[in-house]
């Protein structure tokens, strides 16, 4: 009898200190600076703040987008258009989504250059116990004075960013 009480003891003093570990995990925050350049001379500046946790007594992990920043080189009126295109896995079923969000602004020659920010929470990547995962590409179309500003690696409107 004392040795299945030592035994219980034990198995709650493991317990605990599982679950304690899973609920302290931490989480480093992330900062990207990103120089872009258009085929039509616009220097482009994008910073964006991420969060990312520390994988949890499962292996359950996430990377959120918590403010995206756009500052441009020249005046003018100005649409900045993120998207995020996502693959989602949750076995054994695959899909695809976009979440896309917009800033826009507009300045005289007086003000300062294009500055837009977004502080909302999004998240981009997720790896879980399992196999199961989300990841999203972000990528960043610019508008200025109504003319698409294009990518000169991929010649496309939409600038492919690393996050």
């Amino acid at each position: 009898m004392k040795i299945i009480a030592s035994l219980a003891n034990v198995a709650s003093l493991v317990a605990l200190s599982f679950f304690a570990c899973s609920a302290i995990a931490s989480e480093n925050r992330l900062v990207r600076n990103i120089v872009l350049k258009s085929t039509q001379g616009l220097e482009i500046y994008v910073s964006a703040s991420l969060q990312e946790s520390e994988p949890d007594a499962w292996g359950n992990q996430t990377r959120h987008l918590n403010q995206f920043n756009v500052r441009t080189s020249e005046f003018g009126e100005f649409r900045a258009v993120i998207v995020l295109k996502c693959t989602a896995f949750r076995y054994p079923n695959l899909r695809h989504y976009e979440s896309t969000f917009q800033m826009d602004a507009t300045q005289s020659t007086q003000g300062a250059p294009y500055l837009a920010s977004d502080f909302s929470d999004r998240q981009i990547a997720y790896a879980g116990f399992g196999g199961d995962r989300d990841s999203c590409r972000t990528e960043l179309a610019i508008v200025k004075n109504g003319i698409w500003q294009r990518d000169p690696v991929n010649g496309t409107n939409n600038f492919v960013l690393e996050l």
